[in-house]
């Protein structure tokens, strides 16, 4: 069950809170519907934790089809297990940063020049669902750079949590997670405790066949959001590198390249975290847009020591 908004927070302009959902003193503090399950929240029924299918609410005049596939589900006997891949590094395309998570609950995401070994940069990809297929590594034209190939399922494609490679005896089990489940643009990728099929845990990549928006650009890692009233059903990961990194090749013309805002700035500027005091590269959930190339992430076998 994905619950919508605070009702209180939907009055915006003419539109009012809901009376009925407002039963507290306060009147800024109201409750929150279900919000109505799309096939953006397939993925997530797929994976559901045991194989056991539970959700609501559903209408069918917002999507009909999600009830189709569910049936399907059923008739598979509940929630499906896709491809699952150790030992991987995510790449900025062209070679510039590899994506670091830390074991610190809530700590962001950062990317770092790509080092053999570190277990920082080490990922598994999975579960995946299994609606579709997905391999990565494929390599694309002449080029040492590898993106993945999908397959396209009947309903939907192949979506994934993102976990730091896990190490024995350590008990940490930490996933990419998009920060408080927010779906505005420049929200932050942050280490989570991995959830059972959370929405905001599971990315999907471009296919590095289709460099167009059917099935996202190549390169593309992105979450789906199953909210039915927001605006953007697909945000991308990109690249964010620091206002004032000291590094004139990796500073104001990165910024300009990826066309970065001074608020994007204001809030990495709370990324900065090593005892030298250098600003660190960011990670943060976007508009999708094939012409930014910081959103291009090639996808490497991890390289140990």
């Amino acid at each position: 069950m994905q619950f919508d908004q605070w009702e209180h927070a939907k009055a915006k302009g003419d539109r009012k809170a809901d009376s009925t959902k407002c039963l507290q003193p306060n009147p800024n503090h109201c409750g929150r519907s279900p919000t109505v399950i799309t096939l953006e929240y397939l993925p997530a029924l797929e994976l559901a934790k045991a194989n056991k299918l539970f959700a609501r609410k559903f209408d069918p005049d917002v999507d009909a089809l999600v009830l189709d596939a569910i049936d399907a589900l059923r008739s598979q006997g509940g929630g499906g297990r896709g491809p699952h891949f150790e030992g991987v590094r995510l790449e900025v395309a062209g070679g510039v940063r590899c994506v670091e998570l830390g074991t610190e609950m809530g700590q962001p995401a950062t990317l770092a020049p790509c080092t053999s070994g570190e277990k920082r940069q080490a990922f598994e990809v999975g579960p995946c669902s299994a609606d579709g297929n997905l391999t990565l590594g494929e390599r694309f034209g002449d080029g040492d750079e590898r993106f993945p190939r999908l397959t396209r399922g009947r309903y939907a494609q192949p979506y994934c949590a993102i976990r730091r490679q896990r190490e024995r005896g350590t008990g940490v089990d930490a996933c990419m997670d998009v920060e408080g489940e927010a779906v505005v643009p420049g929200t932050r990728l942050i280490s989570w405790w991995c959830g059972a099929a959370k929405w905001n845990q599971l990315f999907s990549f471009g296919d590095s066949q289709d460099d167009g928006k059917k099935r996202g650009h190549r390169g593309a890692l992105f979450i789906n959001v199953p909210f039915v009233a927001a605006r953007d059903k697909r945000l991308c990961l990109e690249a964010v590198p620091p206002r004032d990194d000291g590094d004139a090749s990796g500073g104001t013309a990165l910024e300009d390249l990826a066309g970065l805002t001074l608020a994007k700035n204001a809030l990495l500027a709370k990324q900065k975290r090593d005892k030298a005091g250098k600003s660190e590269w960011g990670l943060v959930a976007m508009k999708c847009d094939p012409d930014r190339p910081l959103q291009r992430f090639a996808v490497h076998p991890h390289e140990q020591m």
